[in-house]
């Protein structure tokens, strides 16, 4: 995608954007804005391809959060990280690790599914939703 003249106006440079699939894209909106997030682009369609918004947590980190429409929903799947080439991890560097966690808990569930003492990094936390981690979070939790 073209970087938008309003979101360079707002200081983004060119990035990746993490999407986040949920049930209902303005809720979850709703609940960013009341978790002390912001919502950077309300929610809006993309025909044929599903709802998005673009939300940030309240130490300024953003993401998609995004419900498939249908036909969308049924042309795509899910990626296999065991495949070179693949997007395998997500990692959220953030300025207040405690904070952020408690954020990405309330809006998505998301729970600690390990850690490892990495030195210089202190504590990684491996996080995530279902049977698996699928990202990491660096720094401490209290």
């Amino acid at each position: 995608m073209k970087l938008q003249d309003q979101a360079a106006k707002m200081g983004a440079t060119p990035n990746w954007m993490g999407h986040v699939q949920v049930e209902s894209v303005d809720a979850r909106a709703a609940l960013a804005k009341k978790l002390g997030g912001k919502v950077h682009k309300e929610p809006t369609d993309i025909p044929a391809v599903g709802r998005f918004a673009v939300i940030a947590d309240p130490q300024g980190a953003s993401m998609s959060i995004f419900k498939p429409s249908q036909a969308a929903s049924q042309a795509i799947e899910l990626r296999d990280a065991s495949k070179e080439g693949e997007f395998c991890w997500n990692e959220l560097m953030t300025s207040d690790s405690a904070a952020a966690f408690k954020f990405y808990s309330e809006m998505f569930g998301w729970r600690i599914y390990g850690e490892v003492d990495v030195g210089t990094m202190r504590t990684y936390r491996v996080y995530g939703v279902g049977e698996v981690g699928g990202a990491g979070l660096r720094g401490d939790i209290a």
